[in-house]
């Protein structure tokens, strides 16, 4: 079987405890009702990806632990093929603890795990470079040995023709200015919002500007607005699309998910105006609801959600 998308890495499993606010002042502690487990990390837009249809599979370590037991067990009932998943046999799956307002603010800690010892040794080419599209996750590539990992994923399906689509992440300050580099220079299309954008154009004294991250060489840049939507900029021309108004519960996952339409409406080759939509709604639906991974936005979520505002696209979605 073809698939349409791999991920290389990123294999977390959120730990979600809500909380009325963040500390203030000298505070010390707070309550909360309790924690719940979820799914993370490269899940978040693989589970998206494959709800809208897409082949999808990954290439990661986790932990035989109970977390590892638990993701792995998500990925498989959603579809996400899993032959290239690696169990750490007494290793600790990489985790995220996620604190989460009433308000819909988020703050996070990362738990180490196994996920970052991936070896460019253990990596399938063949696997990779048979598949239509890479998707690129900045967090893999801060962290080592891992980030070999995603490099040599990235330069065989760039060699193979295939697609490269990277967002760098919250974390694109710790990536080395090489692999950074090398990164965007073999991107087809390049998903970020303003302040990884500003992150990474800091880092090569270039202009905080999209046209900048062209110059850097990636083929398309997406910047993501949040409620404001998001633009597209190519070396011919950028074009903006708006966004739509909901009510903010959890924005965990938004733009993971955001990421996944517009790799699913690329690959099908849709209007890039069409795919801007898509992938605005999904955005949009997805801070609607707490968490991520298998609380993304489903098909009938999706297809609701564009019926609503007379939006033909829902059609066109099986």
């Amino acid at each position: 079987m073809t698939l349409d998308l791999i991920a290389v890495g990123d294999s977390v499993v959120d730990i979600v405890i809500p909380i009325s606010r963040f500390l203030r002042g000298n505070e010390d502690s707070l309550h909360s009702d309790g924690m719940e487990r979820h799914m993370g990390g490269s899940s978040n837009y693989l589970i998206m990806a494959r709800r809208l249809g897409l082949r999808v599979g990954v290439v990661d370590c986790i932990g035989d632990d109970d977390l590892g037991n638990f993701y792995r067990a998500g990925l498989e009932a959603e579809g996400v093929d899993i032959s290239n998943l690696i169990i750490r046999i007494g290793g600790k799956t990489s985790g995220c603890l996620v604190l989460l307002t009433k308000r819909g603010k988020h703050a996070y800690v990362g738990l180490e795990g196994v996920s970052r010892t991936l070896t460019a040794y253990e990596l399938d080419e063949d696997y990779v470079t048979n598949a239509r599209a890479l998707f690129l996750s900045g967090y893999p590539l801060a962290e080592t040995p891992i980030s070999q990992a995603v490099m040599k994923a990235m330069r065989a399906v760039s060699v193979a023709g295939r697609l490269v689509f990277f967002d760098p992440s919250p974390v694109v300050d710790l990536i080395s200015a090489d692999i950074l580099r090398e990164a965007l220079n073999a991107t087809d299309t390049l998903i970020l919002n303003e302040r990884e954008m500003g992150l990474i154009t800091s880092k090569f004294e270039v202009e905080s500007k999209p046209e900048s991250l062209l110059s850097l060489g990636a083929g398309r840049v997406v910047l993501k607005r949040g409620a404001e939507g998001c633009s597209f900029y190519t070396t011919s021309r950028i074009e903006n699309y708006p966004g739509f108004r909901v009510k903010v519960i959890d924005t965990t996952g938004a733009g993971d998910s955001f990421d996944a339409a517009i790799v699913y409406g690329t690959l099908r080759g849709w209007p890039q105006s069409d795919t801007a939509t898509l992938a605005n709604a999904v955005g949009a639906i997805k801070v609607g609801k707490k968490a991520a991974g298998r609380n993304v936005p489903t098909l009938g979520e999706i297809k609701g959600f564009l019926e609503e505002r007379d939006l033909s696209l829902a059609s066109r979605l099986s």
